[in-house]
């Protein structure tokens, strides 16, 4: 009889073992959130080092060809080429992949060609480059659809100013507002052209890719899917100027990238139709705010409560503020 109410002993009863199961719950519960927030860590280290291998690699372009590379070349038309054209040529991607160990990727393009889509080009913008991809936005997007050539995507895009990349008079009216880069007057700039100082200008910055084949945001290889810029041009009535991680619920403050697709719930990527001015701002999937690469090189995370002001600034090159990044 006690032999057996020992064996019995051993057991747990039903209540027991909800018990049980209902702290192994809690654990878990407790434990995810550190768990997530280690992995974003990582991928936020990793997509610091992917800037990082970027600046750098502008950096030796600009030693070689005393200027940064020009966000694109639009052969066809030349200076008055819209963002929304389907025919621009190459990308600054494409201009920088000998400085990022990919010479054999780039010695494939044919820069004697006309577009990006065109010929053996096809073959060359539609490949995944890990380093222009950040970890924390891998959401399986579908690639952009170009006339039926597909180009891969990124997450980092060149700064195009506190006005328009595309706007030739944001470029030559309203130099303060002009950025490292303008697609507009197929232009990269000299170092000794950042007024401001290279520790204080925004040399590059976090995108996120479009989660639809008809938005070109992304697109590392195309001039109109890999930039940002302050907002639309200096003459636009009324005027839109963005924040990284702007809320896209609200129509002042949604990207307009010249071709546009997304769901209109999504609170990040929602968007308007921009077309021949197009601009989209500096988003990602991390926390509270995005990473950016200055002039100098070095990386920062700068966060969503960023004043307009102050962000308008950092893009511009030669403002005269003396404004620091934060």
């Amino acid at each position: 009889m006690n032999r057996q109410m020992r064996r019995r002993s051993l057991g747990f009863t039903l209540v027991e073992l909800l018990v049980v199961i209902a702290i192994i719950g809690i654990l878990i519960a407790l434990l995810l959130p550190a768990v997530q927030a280690a992995r974003e860590a990582a991928r936020r280290a990793q997509c610091t080092n992917n800037l990082k291998q970027i600046g750098l690699a502008m950096h030796n372009y600009h030693e070689v060809h005393k200027s940064l590379p020009p966000p694109g070349l639009h052969i066809r038309d030349g200076h008055g080429a819209s963002a929304a054209s389907t025919s621009w040529g190459p990308g600054w991607g494409l201009m920088v992949l000998p400085f990022i160990e990919q010479t054999a990727l780039h010695s494939r393009y044919d820069f004697r060609l006309i577009r990006a889509r065109d010929g053996v080009n096809a073959q060359v913008v539609t490949v995944d480059v890990a380093v222009y991809r950040c970890p924390s936005d891998l959401l399986n997007q579908p690639k952009w659809d170009n006339s039926g050539v597909l180009f891969a995507r990124g997450n980092y895009g060149v700064n195009g100013g506190a006005g328009n990349i595309f706007s030739r008079s944001n470029f030559d009216e309203v130099g303060a507002e002009r950025g490292p880069f303008h697609a507009g007057r197929h232009y990269g700039a000299n170092f000794a052209a950042i007024l401001d100082g290279t520790s204080n200008t925004v040399m590059l910055a976090e995108i996120l890719a479009g989660m639809r084949s008809g938005d070109v945001r992304g697109a590392w290889a195309y001039p109109s899917g890999a930039y940002i810029t302050g907002g639309s041009p200096h003459y636009s009535n009324p005027r839109y100027l963005l924040k990284p991680n702007s809320y896209a619920l609200d129509d002042n403050w949604c990207d307009r990238p010249a071709f546009c697709s997304a769901d209109n719930t999504d609170r990040q990527l929602r968007c308007l139709s921009g077309g021949s001015r197009a601009f989209q701002t500096s988003r990602s999937r991390h926390p509270g705010g995005v990473n950016v690469c200055l002039c100098d090189g070095s990386v920062r995370f700068l966060s969503d409560t960023i004043e307009l002001n102050t962000w308008l600034r950092i893009l511009a090159m030669a403002d005269g503020s003396g404004t620091q990044v934060p």
